[in-house]
């Protein structure tokens, strides 16, 4: 659903973008690519591995205050991981394939953070 209203609302240029950079998918969409990085992270090869606990934050807050040193160490949730993703993403200089793939993390995170366990103040490794 978050991948529908985010392709919905896209301008023009992005549109064209993300067509572009999507053209080679079975289904060219956010929508239609909103999955992989589940996909990816159960095949459970090494980017499945890496990616894992790029899905969820949980905070050590009850009141949800994040705290990144300590929700997030190393980077290695998904708060760090949007901000790492639409980096590569916006990145121009990257290649058509690594752009790609930054925006099809970046569809799912953003997806995933919406999600109530996967972004909480209970040690749930997101609702796993």
């Amino acid at each position: 659903m978050v991948a529908e209203l985010a392709q919905a609302q896209l301008r023009p240029g992005a549109r064209a973008e993300v067509d572009r950079l999507l053209s080679a998918e079975p289904e060219p969409t956010l929508a239609g690519v909103s999955s992989w990085a589940d996909e990816l992270r159960q095949e459970g090869g090494e980017a499945g591995k890496r990616s894992k606990r790029w899905h969820y934050v949980d905070f050590g807050d009850p009141d949800c205050e994040y705290v990144p040193a300590r929700d997030c160490p190393d980077g290695d949730c998904v708060v760090a991981a949007i901000n790492r993703e639409f980096a590569r993403l916006a990145d121009r200089r990257r290649q058509d394939t690594e752009r790609a793939e930054a925006l099809k993390f970046l569809v799912h995170f953003v997806g995933d953070v919406h999600q109530p366990l996967h972004a909480s103040p209970v040690r749930d490794k997101g609702g796993l």
